[in-house]
């Protein structure tokens, strides 16, 4: 079987595409466009504003993080930290 592996199967090493570590989760939403994408998928039909999708966002993303709490709640009240922060920056 190792000679299997060994002949067949060829791993190279990793390539880094982009370093993530000082970027903001919101600039690199901002930056790849991602934003757009959702707005254009929540909104197909054309009738609701930015505010009521940013609105679903917001509560979709409350939703996971008091779902997700219980498994690591050190890491999740940051994360709601996080988010009330971001949410009195829009207003």
């Amino acid at each position: 079987m190792r000679h299997l592996t060994n002949t067949y199967i060829q791993a190279d090493g990793t390539l880094m595409l982009c370093d993530l570590d000082d970027l903001p989760l919101t600039e690199l939403i901002a930056k790849t466009g991602i934003h757009d994408a959702i707005f254009h998928k929540f909104n197909q039909k054309g009738k609701l504003s930015r505010d009521f999708i940013a609105e679903s966002i917001v509560n979709n993303v409350r939703k996971a993080i008091i779902r997700d709490r219980l498994s690591d709640p050190k890491f999740y009240d940051e994360m709601s930290t996080l988010l009330e922060n971001l949410i009195q920056q829009k207003r």
